[in-house]
């Protein structure tokens, strides 16, 4: 009952920014729960505990590799738990499945931890690129030349905003605008996952949001990068949108191994998938 308490007051504190940020209530809440379903082992009946195997043999195939002792004990004694009868259920039985139990879940616990951090680093770059970008886009609205977004056009220059005589203050907001919108149609990828795997924390608002924020970066810098390059004219305003389009959606260069590590993670945090050795754990691409 202590527990159930606890695990009680750790879940309504959830709604602290501090808390859900360094994951103290969720974890907190889960530590609580689990720590009181493996002691309830101790002190329910033989018929419960039997019933209880086949949960345990789960968790601790997902959470604890092959060679971990307590895996091979509790596999070699129980096997796949068939015909298991409560007769059959010593003492030293309840311990083994108790010891085995807390492995499995502080493991989990480690491998969610490891998910909760990346997150956090996550949403931390996003709002590095949310300032940054903010701030090259006040400064190419207030100071246009600052953030040189032109083309040479025959007698005048090619802008974002049509052809012009010198650069105007809505060039760098459109641009980072179309970035934003080819960065979506790469986090559509993202979100085509065909597996959804349950764990404590989701990255996949916090991996759209930084991709979001990075096509806008790679929007704008690219194309200041292709005009103080030895660029031929453009003579299309068309052509220059779509070109911050396309480096917008090509932000998934520096983004996808992202992807590839939270594919990774989210596996590893997971009840649904075996573990293995660390270097074999399977990846979402």
């Amino acid at each position: 009952m202590r527990q159930v308490v606890l695990a009680r007051y750790y879940a309504a504190s959830r709604r602290r920014w501090r808390d859900w940020l360094s994951g103290r209530a969720v974890d907190g809440a889960w530590f609580n729960i689990n720590a009181g379903a493996a002691q309830l082992l101790a002190v329910q009946t033989s018929e419960q505990v039997c019933g209880r195997v086949p949960e345990v043999l789960a968790l601790v195939r997902a959470y604890l590799p092959p060679e971990d002792p307590r895996r091979i004990a509790v596999e070699r004694r129980f096997g796949t738990a068939h015909d298991l009868r409560s007769s059959d259920l010593a003492e030293s039985d309840r311990h083994l499945l108790m010891v085995a139990l807390h492995g499995a879940y502080f493991q989990e616990a480690v491998e969610n931890g490891r998910v909760r951090r990346f997150r956090n680093v996550l949403l931390g770059t996003f709002l590095v690129l949310v300032m940054l970008v903010g701030g090259v886009v006040a400064a190419g609205m207030y100071w246009p030349q600052v953030v040189p977004l032109c083309f040479p056009s025959g007698e005048g220059l090619m802008c974002p905003t049509g052809p012009h005589r010198s650069a105007t203050g809505g060039d760098v907001p459109l641009v980072a605008l179309l970035g934003l919108v080819g960065a979506a149609f790469s986090a559509v990828r993202t979100l085509r996952v065909p597996l959804e795997l349950p764990t404590r924390y989701s990255l996949t608002v916090p991996l759209v949001l930084l991709k979001v924020s990075m096509g806008a970066a790679t929007a704008i810098f690219g194309l200041v990068a292709l005009g103080l390059s030895a660029l031929s004219e453009v003579n299309s305003q068309a052509a220059l949108l779509f070109g911050a389009v396309l480096l917008g959606y090509g932000q998934q260069l520096l983004t996808g191994p992202l992807d590839r590590r939270v594919g990774g993670l989210l596996r590893s945090a997971s009840p649904e998938t075996a573990a293995n050795a660390p270097d074999q754990r399977p990846m979402i691409t």
